[in-house]
């Protein structure tokens, strides 16, 4: 098991063998295909960072928090 982490990609965490035949050449239909995914947080938390980039301290970062329930 630590050899399959171990060669698992930390930006993609995909591993060679998920790509590569058994010679080491690249498979004739890849197991993946790239696409694009937008998360609502994420999209938040990043214009939260633009808008208050000049006002952090160093160290602190912007989170997301749930907001309370009105009328509660």
């Amino acid at each position: 098991m630590y050899a399959r982490q171990r060669s698992t990609c930390p930006s993609c965490g995909t591993r060679p063998d998920e790509w590569l035949d058994d010679a080491g050449l690249p498979l004739r239909e890849p197991l993946y295909e790239a696409g694009s995914h937008q998360c609502h947080g994420c999209r938040e938390l990043e214009i939260a960072r633009e808008d208050h980039r000049d006002r952090l301290p160093k160290g602190a970062d912007i989170v997301l928090k749930r907001r309370s329930p009105r009328g509660g």
